[in-house]
């Protein structure tokens, strides 16, 4: 077997870039109040959005850059969390 991009603590392969699975119950908990703060977001955005029928330019509160930094967090979480683990 070829274990070019990862290789875990057990000595199995994991591909990172198709893997959901948690490293420990920490990066579990991790992962789930990201997605919990990032849904809140969403739906305050929502209430944004549907009582002010102008559109709303500021940046931030872009839905594309959001999702960007969702991504972007998750993984950073991942990562850090998987350097502590080893």
């Amino acid at each position: 077997m070829d274990c070019r991009l990862s290789k875990t603590s057990n000595g199995s392969c994991e591909k990172i870039l198709n893997s959901y699975n948690h490293i420990n119950d920490t990066h579990k908990k991790w992962d789930w109040i990201i997605r919990a703060i990032f849904i809140a977001f969403f739906f305050t955005l929502l209430i944004i959005y549907s009582i002010n029928n102008s559109l709303i330019t500021t940046i931030i509160l872009q839905p594309w850059l959001i999702i960007i930094i969702f991504i972007f967090t998750s993984g950073v979480t991942r990562g850090l969390l998987k350097l502590l683990q080893s």
